[in-house]
């Protein structure tokens, strides 16, 4: 462009001054200014020029052809410039808009659907997505879609390696494809090769959705990728330089609010996990309060229900429930929490309910449980120590010396039984390992009516009196409770002859145990005699004759009079009153009348079966004492008074049975 400039007569051109002439451009220079406007006017953005338009001001100022080519190629290239600056000034605009929102909100999901939807309005696209990617299994998962007509799509997740996102996050650069079916035809071989891009739910949802086009970038973070982000058109569409390093931008921003959701669902994760720990820290300080309160295992049960809304119980080692707190938990709890200390299982603790716990609570048991078992072990040191004092008390009852039988009744007294009124002793026979369980029941079962002890291989009861069923009870008791065979003898005694009781009863067990009897309650002194001829020891011998011929043998004494000898003849004759007279040379009626007189002094039963064999076989173990040292022991004045020494009278030979020869050895 030519500015031309009029001539004046002096002074300064353009400013009017004295003895100038005014500048004054001709119509021709007016049409050029004109031309030289339109072409300027083309090149801005701001004013609409036709191509005709463009060509006319050009034609206007009589270039040469090549000027009017070089002059229409700027105009084009200024006409893209300010193009592609106001396309990013509008991206600026958008990213700073997507900045403020992001000082504004913490909702990243807000946020991301956001993005994804301005990416959509900008690209001009018919399908926009974000897939995240899963740190866990590197699957590729739909977190938001724009565009998108079906759910199917938005619940999409790709596995690593497949689809154009495989390649995307393989490269970890931008891709596009102008048809994706050609290219998966291409890059999909389903016959499961290395380069298998096909994906049935990734490559359907795109058929469903009719994408034709696609473009993917990486979300990138420290080179971690956190997703892709897509666009898609359903025509066939050639992505530009400017649109890939568009989305590349936006996509750079997905990834600092991706990185920004992440640190805060971490926040997130770490503020629950501190509250839950200082929840559970809290809890814990309860049920160890609980603990120390001294109300043993409720206060414990109560405060975890209450903190875990659950029913919450204790068992203990045989199944029995301690404390419980609401409903009784079902027979598949939740959490069963074994209460033990090393080989010592003392029961176990139930947590109920319809779902799991979490992590904090799982730990709240556990320490509950904690203080349960420390709760189990001093209630058991302290019953262990009880059951020992009880224990030592028994066998001290069973075998105490003279001088030590006042201490033994001032601790009887202490575990409130009357000594001096003990009228039962009840052996039991268990197998070793159920000893304590026997002693358990027993002792549950009793409530204090009485003392149990484990002395030498057996469980010892004495009890102070009752009716012959509670011994009964008490035997039906631990059969049930022990679910294995028992063997219990029981036998009537007093506290002067406890020892001797308990003797009498453990040798009864033996022979019955040795006869294959093991699951019975048998009576002491149903068993004497067989006692007394298999297991014979001077004082078992004396007080068998005693108990059964002892009678007569007072009354003689006492009376002057001379039964025994009728009783044995008696016996000697198969009970026969007639050869008995025969015998003894006495009228019959003379024998009938002693017969009456044995009667009022054994008992009117004393001819029955098993009460005669008893005193027969009394009768000749007497009369063999007599034969071998002399008088017999129901002859003599009192038991163990006159008696010959050991080893006196006839030889060991003329004794046939080995027994009685071991007893007068």
């Amino acid at each position: 462009m030519s500015v031309h400039r009029l001539a004046g007569t002096g002074g300064t051109p353009g400013f009017g001054g004295a003895g100038e002439q005014p500048m004054i451009g001709t119509h021709e220079d007016s049409g050029r200014a004109e031309a030289i406007l339109s072409v300027l006017r083309a090149a801005s953005a701001e004013y609409e020029t036709t191509p005709r338009e463009l060509a006319d001001s050009l034609a206007a100022l009589a270039l040469t052809p090549a000027a009017e080519t070089r002059i229409i190629d700027q105009v084009h290239r200024t006409n893209r410039d300010q193009a592609r600056l106001r396309r990013r000034k509008h991206e600026l605009t958008v990213l700073a808009a997507a900045t403020r929102e992001l000082t504004g909100t913490s909702d990243t999901t807000v946020l991301l659907e956001r993005l994804v939807q301005q990416v959509h309005d900008m690209l001009d696209a018919d399908v926009s997505y974000l897939s995240e990617a899963d740190p866990g299994d590197g699957r590729l998962r739909v977190r938001t879609a724009a565009g998108v007509a079906g759910s199917r799509f938005r619940d999409l997740a790709v596995p690593t390696g497949h689809g154009l996102a495989g390649i995307v996050a393989e490269t970890r650069t931008a891709h596009w494809v102008g048809r994706y079916d050609q290219w998966l035809s291409r890059h999909g071989d389903r016959g499961g090769t290395q380069t298998n891009r096909y994906e049935r739910s990734l490559d359907g949802a795109f058929a469903a959705e009719g994408v034709v086009s696609l473009l993917g970038v990486p979300m990138l973070s420290g080179g971690e990728l956190l997703g892709v982000l897509f666009v898609g058109t359903r025509d066939e569409h050639v992505f530009l330089p400017e649109q890939i390093a568009l989305l590349t931008t936006l996509a750079d921003h997905a990834s600092v609010l991706l990185r920004i959701a992440r640190k805060l669902h971490d926040l997130d994760t770490f503020a629950r996990r501190l509250a839950e720990q200082q929840q559970a820290d809290a809890l814990r300080d309860q049920l160890t309060q609980a603990a120390l309160d001294g109300d043993g295992f409720t206060r414990v049960v109560e405060t975890l229900a209450g903190a875990l809304d659950r029913p919450v119980a204790v068992l203990d080692a045989y199944h029995e429930t301690v404390a419980t707190a609401g409903p009784p938990p079902s027979a598949s709890p939740d959490t069963v929490t074994e209460l033990s200390v090393g080989s010592r299982h003392f029961g176990v603790l139930l947590v109920g309910g319809d779902s799991g716990l979490d992590a904090a609570e799982h730990r709240s048991v556990e320490h509950a449980g904690q203080l349960c078992t420390l709760l189990a072990l001093k209630h058991q040191n302290a019953i262990d120590a009880e059951h020992r004092r009880e224990g030592e008390l028994v066998r001290d009852l069973l075998g105490a010396a003279p001088e030590r039988r006042s201490d033994v009744e001032r601790r009887a007294r202490r575990f409130g039984f009357p000594h001096g009124e003990v009228a039962k002793l009840v052996l039991f026979v268990v197998p070793a390992d159920h000893r304590e369980h026997a002693v358990r029941v027993l002792r549950s079962t009793l409530d204090g009516a009485g003392l149990v002890g484990r002395h030498e291989d057996f469980v010892v009861v004495l009890l102070a009196g009752g009716p012959a069923g509670d011994v009964r009870s008490l035997y039906s008791g631990v059969a049930s409770a022990l679910a294995t065979t028992v063997l219990a003898v029981r036998s009537a005694t007093t506290a002067a002859t406890l020892a001797t009781a308990f003797d009498a009863a453990r040798r009864t067990a033996r022979l019955l145990t040795a006869l294959g009897i093991d699951d019975v309650l048998a009576a002491g002194e149903d068993y004497q005699p067989y006692v007394a001829v298999f297991e014979p020891e001077d004082h078992h011998l004396r007080a068998f004759l005693d108990a059964t011929i002892g009678l007569v043998s007072g009354h003689d004494r006492e009376n002057g009079t001379d039964l025994m000898t009728t009783l044995r003849a008696f016996v000697h004759n198969n009970a026969s009153p007639t050869r008995t007279a025969r015998e003894l040379t006495f009228h019959p009626n003379t024998i009938l009348q002693r017969l009456a007189r044995l009667s009022q002094v054994l008992g009117p039963d004393w001819r029955e079966d098993e009460r005669f064999f008893r005193i027969s076989f009394a009768v000749r173990l007497d009369e063999l004492v007599e034969r071998l040292h002399g008088p017999g022991i129901a002859r003599q004045p009192q038991p163990g008074t006159g008696r010959r020494p050991p080893g006196a009278g006839a030889a060991e030979g003329e004794c046939g049975d080995s027994n009685v020869r071991k007893w007068l050895a």
